[in-house]
């Protein structure tokens, strides 16, 4: 069958079969059949053709192994077999072919490690292994042989020039490969949302999310938002390079594994809003690179660990929205001072550190808030609850006293912020919001739904994600000037972005994604020297990333992809940019 096959089999000289060249001796030295629809496996008697001096079969649909026999043709300089469908590893008797100047072995399914032998091929001068199924690292002496692209296409790192560094090294890389695979195997890896090449023999590097230095070592992996479900294995403990963490957005349960504290080159760890259960593990304190730890949204239980307090370069810390328990380290402190109860301060505790939700009433709905201005609010009917922050570790919200038939209406107490909050009320369709528990009323503002104060009853967090506010945000936001976190996703919020959100000084958070906010980005975001998120993504904003953003020394994550931006990014935030982000906000660096 194939395609040419000229006096083959024929009593003719072999000489004079298509493809077969032979010296005055009659010894074949040249077997040329490249594009000729060769099928089938290559046979061991090939290593019989002892004065062959090249041997060229690529471009067919040759299978199976390489023979180990090719190792006797002593003569060969040329050796192509690209693009067939061989399979198995590469013969470390090839390493023997002492004359070898051209091997071409790209475009089959060959896989496991290059042979060092190869290393030995010193006349070698083209070396063409890509796509291919191959793992491990190059061998350092082979870096002559390779053209840049054949090196940037085989996707390999060269190895240490010791053997036994050689040997350790792609030991290495096999316990990372082996890693990844368990967190696919044990988080449904199959029904993840973006999986490509995953479990497949392409360098790691090339595994959706799986992001690698210079020297194939895993130092990012960026999975949030993919439909993780499932435990997190003990085996993400071995990535031993790994930086960046981001599994933040899944479904994924269980505890967290204490062999996270062996990743002591981590600087990112997020597996916020998940359903991870159990107690913090102590070994997190380990991390002594952490500059985040956002752990909140979650269902996490028990004191929080000293050993956090030994986390010297933290920047950003989030932890509510659990169930946490205890104080926090009080040299945490510095991370975020309206961060909740800290040790050794009096035993009152405020809700531990981040974003923890008000309790909910378990009677009667909260009444209505009276109107703007009424004197008197409308009295809760007899046996409702109005819900209040429940002490530190005590699940069931304090009912308040049943009200009396005529209730004398007590004076608003002063607050500076209290009038920013009405102007936003008012701006964003508070009457229509999906809770608005005590908001214009004449109770504390800390007790309004989703407004946190600290214990000068300064608002330091607003918190009001996933509440239907409708309007654009008022100048008057630029008002609460202790405030540290403001979260306003998922909403319908239109308009400009009020440049006066730069008058917060004091704030770490800004996350407003998943809204219709629309115009520019304000340069004077710019300002927020303590910004540690900016998340913007999912609206409709346009022109280009003010450079002033580049300002911003402490930010660690930035979200602006699915908006309408356009011109470049500052080369500034590139640490703040996650390979995912960068690759979806489809913009260059500047």
């Amino acid at each position: 069958n194939w395609k040419r096959r000229d006096n083959w089999l024929s009593y003719m000289p072999v000489s004079e079969w298509h493809g077969v060249y032979t010296d005055e001796n009659n010894r074949v030295v040249k077997l040329r059949l490249d594009r000729n629809d060769l099928d089938g496996e290559i046979p061991p008697e090939i290593g019989d053709l002892s004065e062959l001096t090249e041997l060229t079969l690529n471009d067919n649909q040759l299978s199976g192994k390489i023979p180990s026999e090719i190792g006797n043709l002593s003569y060969l300089r040329w050796l192509r077999l690209h693009d067939n469908y061989l399979s198995g590893a590469i013969p470390p008797e090839i390493g023997d072919l002492s004359d070898l100047v051209e091997l071409s072995l790209d475009n089959n399914g060959l896989s496991g490690e290059i042979p060092p032998e190869i290393g030995s091929l010193s006349n070698l001068v083209e070396l063409s292994l890509y796509s291919n199924r191959l793992v491990g690292c190059i061998p350092g002496s082979l870096r002559q042989s390779l053209s840049e692209t054949a090196i940037t296409l085989l996707g390999l790192p060269f190895c240490p020039d010791s053997p036994e560094a050689a040997a350790e090294f792609v030991a290495a890389l096999a316990v990372e490969r082996e890693a990844l695979i368990a967190l696919y195997d044990s988080t449904g890896g199959e029904s993840w949302k973006r999986n490509h090449n995953w479990l497949s023999y392409t360098p790691v590097s090339e595994w959706d999310g799986v992001y690698t230095d210079e020297n194939d070592r895993v130092v990012k992996l960026g999975l949030d938002h993919n439909e993780l479900a499932g435990e997190i294995p003990p085996e993400i403990g071995d990535l031993s390079r790994l930086e960046e963490l981001r599994l933040n957005n899944n479904q994924l349960n269980g505890e967290i594994p204490p062999e996270i504290g062996s990743l002591t080159q981590l600087k990112w760890l997020r597996m916020h809003y998940n359903y991870l259960s159990g107690g913090i593990p102590p070994e997190i304190g380990n991390l002594s690179n952490l500059v985040e730890l956002s752990l909140y949204g979650n269902g996490l239980s028990g004191d929080i660990p000293p050993e956090l307090g030994n986390l010297s370069n933290l920047v950003g810390l989030s932890l509510g929205g659990n169930q946490l328990s205890g104080c926090v380290p009080a040299t945490l402190r510095r991370v975020d001072p309206t961060g909740g109860y800290f040790c050794g301060d009096s035993p009152t505790p405020a809700p531990v550190a981040g974003p923890t939700p008000m309790p909910e009433p378990i009677v009667a709905p909260t009444p209505s808030p009276a109107p703007l201005g009424s004197p008197t609010p409308t009295p809760a009917p007899f046996g409702s609850l109005t819900p209040t922050p429940a002490p530190l570790g005590n699940p069931t919200p304090t009912p308040a006293p049943v009200a009396s038939p005529t209730p004398t209406p007590s004076p608003v107490p002063s607050n500076p912020d209290r009038d920013a909050l009405i102007a936003f009320y008012n701006a964003t369709g508070g009457a229509n919001w999906d809770r608005n528990d005590n908001w214009l009323s004449d109770k504390p503002i800390g007790e309004w739904r989703g407004v946190h104060v600290d214990e000068n009853n300064r608002v330091v967090r607003l918190i009001l994600d996933h509440r239907q506010l409708v309007g654009e945000l008022p100048p008057e936001i630029g008002d609460l000037s202790h405030l540290v976190e403001l979260s306003l996703n998922n909403n319908y919020l239109s308009g400009e972005i009020p440049p006066e959100i730069g008058n917060l000084s004091q704030l770490r958070w800004l996350k407003m994604s998943d809204n219709y906010l629309s115009g520019e980005i304000p340069t004077e975001l710019g300002d927020l020297s303590f910004l540690v998120e900016l998340v913007l993504s999912y609206n409709r904003l346009s022109g280009e990333i003010p450079p002033e953003l580049g300002n911003l020394s402490h930010l660690v994550e930035l979200s602006l992809y699915e908006n309408r931006l356009s011109g470049c990014i500052p080369e500034s935030l590139r640490q703040a940019l996650s390979d995912t982000m960068i690759q979806l906000l489809g913009l260059p660096f500047c």
